[in-house]
């Protein structure tokens, strides 16, 4: 009777309460990125918001670029993401419509890709081009930047959270300049950790994310 008066309760959550479960996992490189083929609830926007197979709040699209394609990438932070508001209702989306809409017969569609993650700044939306962005054979790539912090976000003098990539300036081996050094993250749930464990717990049960 416990059993099933668990069940039913674990079910009934799923069905009718939404809960917070965070859609970002560590990443070694950028610090951070959303996990694919999820659904999360985001609770500013009061919606349900899917992550593409690849692991960004988009569209499915082809990795390769089809023919008679123009390719946009955009990289920024949560206002690139946009979980707050409907697909249909963030930039990049829009953005691409308008192209399409005042474009000549003979010119080619625009497609538009986002590639926004909440909470990165240019550090890690430099490294996001190069890891993640590049490989879609985009025409051209537009940097959405938050000087509120996304400047601070790439000095371990001044950011706070340091689950995140950081750059430095220091002197070549031949001293005949400076050269950007990448301080790359250490992950805070290493496998095998009581975190870990914990986070895995807390994402398995919803009863058990409620009590989190």
């Amino acid at each position: 009777g416990l059993t099933a008066g668990i069940l039913l309760v674990e079910l009934l959550l799923r069905l009718f309460v939404p809960i917070s479960i965070s859609p970002y996992r560590f990443d070694p490189r950028l610090g951070s990125r959303l996990r694919p083929n999820t659904t999360f609830w985001d609770a500013e926007g009061r919606q349900w918001v899917r992550t593409s197979s690849q692991g960004w709040r988009d569209r499915e699209h082809a990795r390769d670029k089809p023919a008679g394609v123009y390719r946009l990438a955009v990289i920024g932070d949560s206002y690139a993401e946009a979980a707050q508001v409907r697909l249909e209702e963030t930039f990049w989306f829009r953005l691409e419509q308008l192209l399409n809409a005042g474009r000549n017969p003979d010119q080619p569609r625009v497609e538009v890709l986002n590639f926004g993650i909440a909470g990165h700044g240019t550090v890690q939306e430099w490294q996001t081009l190069k890891e993640e962005v590049l490989p879609w054979q985009p025409d051209l790539v537009l940097l959405a930047c938050l000087p509120a912090n996304d400047v601070r976000n790439n000095s371990a003098s001044l950011e706070p959270e340091r689950s995140r990539p950081f750059a430095k300036l220091v002197p070549s081996e031949d001293r005949s300049g400076l050269h950007l050094e990448l301080e790359y993250p250490v992950d805070p749930m290493p496998s095998g950790s009581w975190l870990a464990w914990k986070d895995q717990l807390v994402r398995s049960s919803r009863i058990l994310a409620l009590i989190y």
